[in-house]
């Protein structure tokens, strides 16, 4: 029987939840200093409604790895 290759956000090791909370950390902070001009203007404006959704997306992706590597799924094999 073939195995079925496991991706990373999957089944994610200590080494990938470290590397997607430092890549999250840095867009979410990247984005945010684009968004208020360093923190000159108010972080809360209309014209920039992509970037939030960029972030929340980024937030929700970052959320998903983590609860695959607390909170494993378990597999067919796991249950036998």
């Amino acid at each position: 029987m073939l195995q079925q290759k496991s991706s990373w956000p999957s089944q994610p090791t200590k080494k990938h939840l470290l590397l997607v909370t430092v890549v999250w950390a840095l867009g979410i902070a990247a984005m945010t200093l684009a968004v208020t001009d360093c923190f000159t203007r108010s972080f809360f404006s209309r014209g920039y409604l992509l970037l939030y959704f960029l972030m929340l997306i980024s937030t929700l992706v970052a959320g998903e790895t983590f609860r695959n590597y607390f909170w494993p799924k378990k597999t067919t094999r796991q249950q036998k």
